[in-house]
């Protein structure tokens, strides 16, 4: 059975490569995207980090930042901030 036979249209033509087309199925967004926080307040705890990331942005200076900790305690969310 050749190719054509089995599509009835160009396959490459109805799908985007980088991400497939879904046909009316919305997926949810996971809780860790919905309850991620996308302002320096909103994170819970990390009252240190969050007062020198505060000041860093109410006065910008050139420097570096070094996160560490845990997985999962918030190190890419704060620098995405």
């Amino acid at each position: 059975m050749r190719h054509q036979e089995i599509f009835d249209s160009d396959p490459q033509s109805e799908m985007d490569l980088r991400q497939p087309k879904q046909n009316a199925i919305q997926f949810p967004v996971t809780l860790a995207e919905r309850y991620q926080p996308h302002r320096i307040a909103e994170f819970i705890g990390l009252e240190h980090p969050k007062r020198l990331i505060t000041n860093l942005v109410a006065k910008p200076r050139p420097c570096s930042l070094l996160f560490l900790g845990p997985p999962e305690a918030g190190k890419t969310a704060m620098g995405m901030t």
